[in-house]
């Protein structure tokens, strides 16, 4: 507005100008000038006056209406994972977020869903709209509200519907989630007064938090993040990794930097029955420009991303999904959901236990504290045997997992609660001061081992034995082996040694959180 306004001024004063050569080409006789300077001065005011006049009308506009002069548009190009959403109102859209961070979906040559010219993800059953077009569906967590104000968090769910798994353990619909986690904030500065920024890129696998590949961009040298987000999806299975910097290759401790050991990667081979212990490279197939899908912008790819960093590979892709909201009859229980007939040799899965499983529908009193008390705090429960060789001592044993992370491995809490032991004439309590009267007592130990997520690790430790609710507890020694043969079963085999029982058998087994 400022440019406008003085490009009138210019034309003014130059039209001024023209006028004032022409009448002086024509004056007869010159004004006398005997009198002074008044009639200079008079002459000069007329040709500064259209100055004077769009200067004010700047200033006046500036006042009056400051946002319409100096204010951009709030939103803008995607510049970085660190600023998604630039704006100087204190709102901004949800939908709007939810198309920023919208992921590019990247997949094998070889991905059987498209193989069977399947829309790659499919319209949920569910949606009563439909689309025989690739479908994204997006939710807010936690809320309803379609608006993002300051110091807000904001996670995004974003589904991926597909109408069969292929491979080991094949089934009918497979609903697979991937996060993204954004915050709202003012800047110090104020400039600009407010950004949305991406903190954390969480790829969920096969249902379990064990396993969740998360890239936080929260740390530092990640600023390199290719936007969009790339995620890249196992072949058959579905599960997704963050892709950094877009290259088509899963990097243990690049494009994922929390829970390293634990992640689960992007394991290709996994449909041809291959498991593994833990990630290795030659699980992942390689990628080809022509398998990935990002999100229709509706033709504003081009202007959303042009100031983002992307990857030095390639350019944004050229094929593209729906992206949508979660229609409500997805999340309205007595909405009936018709599902697929699973193919030969297959197994049937229920969409309505999937969409259970991503909370997207409310579940049994018993489904839901499994899931909103034990699985986000981690705890395992087990019923044990901590003297088995005793025949009458027996316990309840209580993880917390998950309570230090490290680089290369973890460092968990366990209790053991003893209710019962053995008669007084027990030779294993003959040279010690317990007796079956102190029962129950408590041990606190604490483990380290170098996963959570394997099928079988190892795990060592030590703590006190017996010192709760007394006080005349000895230090104990454990290690063995862990198992996690599902997500949500655990146990431990191994030796424990103490004071009163010398060395003893360990034996667990329990229901394991998360």
């Amino acid at each position: 507005m400022l440019i406008c306004v003085f490009m009138l001024a210019w034309q003014s004063v130059a039209s001024k100008r023209a006028f004032s050569a022409t009448s002086q080409a024509y004056e007869p006789v010159p004004l006398t000038r005997h009198k002074g300077h008044g009639m200079n001065t008079f002459r000069y005011l007329r040709r500064i006056h259209p100055i004077l006049v769009a200067t004010f009308i700047t200033l006046l506009t500036l006042v009056v209406f400051p946002g319409s002069t100096i204010a951009q548009p709030d939103g803008g190009p995607v510049e970085s994972a660190r600023q998604v959403w630039i704006g100087h109102h204190p709102q901004a859209s949800v939908a709007d977020i939810a198309l920023r961070v919208a992921p590019i979906l990247w997949f094998t040559p070889e991905e059987p869903h498209v193989l069977a010219n399947h829309p790659t993800p499919s319209a949920l059953p569910c949606d009563p709209d439909g689309s025989s077009a690739p479908v994204v569906y997006y939710r807010r967590v936690g809320s309803s509200s379609a608006t993002l104000y300051p110091e807000d968090s904001l996670e995004l769910a974003y589904y991926f519907y597909y109408l069969h798994d292929y491979g080991a353990g094949c089934h009918s619909n497979d609903l697979e989630l991937a996060t993204m986690h954004l915050v709202m904030h003012a800047t110090r500065d104020g400039s600009p007064p407010y950004v949305v920024s991406l903190e954390r890129i969480v790829g969920h696998a096969h249902g379990s938090r064990w396993y969740e590949n998360v890239l936080d961009l929260r740390k530092p040298g990640t600023d390199d993040t290719s936007l969009p987000p790339t995620l890249l999806v196992e072949e058959g299975k579905h599960a997704v990794a963050p892709d950094r910097n877009g290259d088509g290759q899963y990097t243990p401790g690049y494009d994922v930097n929390t829970n390293v050991t634990d992640a689960w990667g992007v394991r290709d081979s996994f449909g041809s029955g291959y498991l593994g212990n833990t990630y290795a490279a030659h699980m992942t197939k390689r990628r080809h420009d022509r398998d990935r899908w990002m999100a229709d912008a509706q033709g504003r790819s081009s202007q959303l991303w042009s100031r983002s960093h992307r990857s030095a590979w390639f350019a944004l892709p050229t094929r593209t999904y729906i992206l949508r909201r979660m229609p409500l009859a997805c999340l309205v229980a007595h909405v009936e959901v018709r599902d697929r007939d699973p193919n030969p040799g297959c197994g049937s899965m229920r969409l309505t236990q999937l969409l259970e499983e991503k909370d997207l529908r409310s579940r049994g009193k018993l489904s839901s504290f499994w899931h909103d008390k034990l699985r986000p705090n981690g705890v395992q429960f087990a019923i044990g045997l901590p003297a088995a060789h005793t025949g009458a001592v027996y316990g309840i044993a209580l993880w917390n997992p998950d309570m230090i992370d490290l680089p290369r491995g973890w460092i968990s809490f366990k209790s053991v609660i003893t209710l019962a032991g053995a008669d007084k004439g027990n030779s294993n309590y003959a040279d010690s001061t317990r007796s079956p009267h102190d029962f129950p007592w408590v041990d606190l130990i604490f483990h380290y081992t170098p996963s959570l997520s394997w099928p079988i690790a190892w795990y060592a430790g030590g703590g006190l034995a017996g010192g709760f609710p007394r006080t005349n507890g000895v230090a104990v020694a454990e290690a063995g082996l862990q198992f996690r043969w599902h997500p949500r079963f655990v146990g431990a085999v191994g030796v424990r040694y103490d004071q009163w029982r010398k060395i003893v058998p360990v034996v667990e087994v329990g229901l394991g959180g998360r």
